[in-house]
């Protein structure tokens, strides 16, 4: 959901709202990993997995269902995750020629199992879960800016009737400002 609002002549103030929810999400899993075979006692009632105590060739065996299949990553899809997004912005868009600049505000809250690679090992492994990897906690992603503040400045230089020059300067905070020159024919 989003509102324009023309604040004085060219400068217009937009604010937006998205909402989304994830219906089917990545999700790892090792088949080959044992199920946790008790609990922490006390306060700490976390999932123990076998192999308390061992070391080595020992331990590898007392987590594995099959001893000599060392890795038998899975992908499947849950259904959460979410997002939302709010951003405020005031802008004074670039015309055919002149000066045009943005100032823009976003806040995020992105909530995943986890961000997927492009290795189903290595992505399942990078898992921080109290619960074991196999079944890891909805969180915050990896990839939220939380907070981030945004600014844009133009400047576009007509050269005859089909060929214009606009140099772009962006920035972002928590990121570094990059210029960018742009030439559209």
């Amino acid at each position: 959901m989003g509102v324009d609002y023309k604040v004085y002549k060219d400068i217009v103030l937009t604010g937006e709202l998205m909402f989304t929810q994830s219906l089917s999400n990545i999700n790892y899993y090792n088949a080959n990993l044992e199920n946790a075979t008790q609990s922490f006692g006390g306060p700490d009632t976390r999932p123990r997995f076998p192999g308390i105590g061992l070391s080595g060739t020992a331990l590898n065996n007392a987590l594995r269902v099959v001893d000599k299949i060392t890795d038998a990553t899975v992908m499947n899809s849950r259904p959460y995750g979410s997002s939302v997004t709010a951003t405020v912005q005031i802008q004074k868009p670039t015309r055919s020629k002149g000066l045009g600049w943005n100032l823009a505000y976003n806040y995020a809250r992105v909530r995943d199992f986890m961000t997927p690679g492009s290795i189903a090992f290595s992505s399942w492994t990078a898992i921080q879960s109290v619960n074991g990897n196999n079944r890891p906690d909805i969180a915050f992603s990896d990839n939220e800016i939380r907070n981030r503040f945004m600014a844009n400045l133009n400047y576009r230089i007509e050269m005859g009737k089909f060929s214009a020059l606009q140099f772009s300067l962006f920035g972002t905070v928590p990121k570094a400002v990059t210029p960018i020159l742009i030439v559209v024919t």
